[in-house]
């Protein structure tokens, strides 16, 4: 009965050994594919990643050339504003002197 107790439980530990490397092996299998999949998503993320920054350099670019735009554009107001507000004197001094009566004709300074 000893021996008969040892064999059975020779038999389960075997069969469980069994069952543990086959099941081993298959989950094995399972996760290299798991494995091979998920490098695939990260090289498309890599290539998604690197094309979002193209774009997105493509898209600074831009911005600093309106940026410089902006700027010139601002420069360009300035100058313009000041010239409005000289000739805006020049033209109140003309018309205040019309105004008076007393007009007389001066050379334009250039």
């Amino acid at each position: 009965m000893g021996l008969e107790a040892i064999a059975l439980g020779i038999t389960q530990i075997t069969a469980i050994v069994a069952m543990g490397v086959f099941l081993w092996q298959v989950f094995n299998r399972r996760f290299e594919g798991v494995d091979a999949r998920f490098d695939k998503v990260d090289a498309r993320f890599d290539k998604v990643v690197a094309d979002m920054d193209t774009r997105f350099e493509r898209v600074d670019a831009r911005f600093d050339k309106l940026e410089a735009r902006v700027e010139d554009l601002a420069k360009d107001h300035q100058s313009l504003a000041r010239e409005l507000s000289e000739f805006r004197g020049e033209m109140r001094g003309a018309f205040g002197r019309l105004a008076e009566g007393a007009v007389v004709a001066e050379p334009r300074k250039s």
